[in-house]
Parts: structure tokens; sequence; C-alpha cells
């Protein structure tokens, strides 16, 4: 356990704690070291000296690879687009357990090599699964991932009539069946 400055932090060796990842969140969102020291530790120190704690505690092992691990998940989620998700979804959906096995020389089937497989093919595998009888290959779910497309597009939206509703929409059922009855018989 190491004591920071002369406020009562301290740090230990394993995760971080509350504050610390607080501070590590505010500077992996562009947050001014000083401003974040302050925000997080709840002091008005001036801006040298809270820049000053605020490196010091930057510094720390378990800090910077939180602050690192931050701005790689940052930089990672900037590149996440719909059309990403849907492209990755389509795989999915394209892929048939088939496509992975070929047929040796012998006649028999067997696991394609990796080297041999398609991009389809390695977003839709999930696993393999051991069995007694040999082995279970497992695809992500393609209902999931028609679905998850499906919502991304919008089409299961319902469709806006723009506040105008069918004329008949508050009949009942048996209002209706009386009407087409005159309606077939020409009895009204």
């Amino acid at each position: 356990m190491k004591r920071i400055g002369k406020e009562d932090i301290y740090i230990t060796s394993s995760s971080l704690d509350r504050k610390r990842e607080s501070f590590a969140r505010l500077i992996a969102t562009g947050q001014d070291i000083g401003d974040a020291y302050n925000v997080v530790f709840h002091t008005n120190l001036d801006e040298i000296t809270a820049f000053e704690k605020g490196k010091e505690l930057c510094e720390d092992e378990y800090v910077k690879k939180r602050i690192n691990d931050l701005f790689d998940d940052l930089g990672v989620y900037s590149t996440v687009t719909k059309e990403n998700i849907s492209v990755t979804m389509k795989r999915i959906i394209d892929c048939n357990a088939s496509d992975f096995f070929e047929m040796d020389r012998s006649g028999m089937m067997r696991l394609k090599p990796i080297d041999k497989w398609t991009r389809t093919m390695k977003v839709a595998f999930k696993g393999i699964r051991y069995t007694k009888n040999g082995m279970e290959i497992q695809l992500y779910d393609k209902i999931g991932a028609a679905n998850t497309i499906t919502k991304m597009m919008g089409w299961e939206k319902t469709i806006d009539t723009g506040g105008t509703q069918n004329a008949l929409a508050s009949w009942s059922d048996d209002d209706l069946r009386r009407v087409l009855d005159v309606k077939k018989t020409g009895n009204e």
C-alpha cells in the first residue's frame, strides 16, 4: 500500500477503487488532469497543484493501465456503426454448418482447416462442442441476427397513419358479420 500526497489516498496493489476508476474515466474522455482530480476528490485546489496531484495519480501503474484500456475501448466504440453490425449479422445468417466441412480422399467428412475458412465462417463460428459421437460445430443464432437486422433497419415498426383511423376499426366482430350477411343476402 502506498500513500499519495497529503490527502488520505491510498493505492493498493489490487483493482482500482471507485475514485481512481472515476478519475481514469474522466481522463479517458478528455477531461483535464487537474479538473478531473478536483472533481473526483471534491477539492478546490489551484490549477497547478491539482495538475501535479493528478499527474502523480496517472503515474500509478493500475490507473495508467485503466486509462489506456478505456482509450482502447473508446477507439473500438467509435468504429461501431449500423453498417458494421448489419454486415456481421448478415454473415451469420448466410453461413451454414456444412460450410465448415469438406470431403477427404477417403470420402469422409472432415473439418476444414482454419486457414480455408471464409470471413463469413469466422464471424458465424461460436465454438466446437465435443460429444460422444464426435464433434458439433456451434454457430451464432441466425434468428437472433435476423431480428437484430430487422430492428436496425426499422422494419418492425408499425405504420404511422398520421392519426387517421379506419372507420370500421371500432366495430365489433358481430357488427362486421351483420354487415357482411346483409351484403350477401341483399336484405337490409
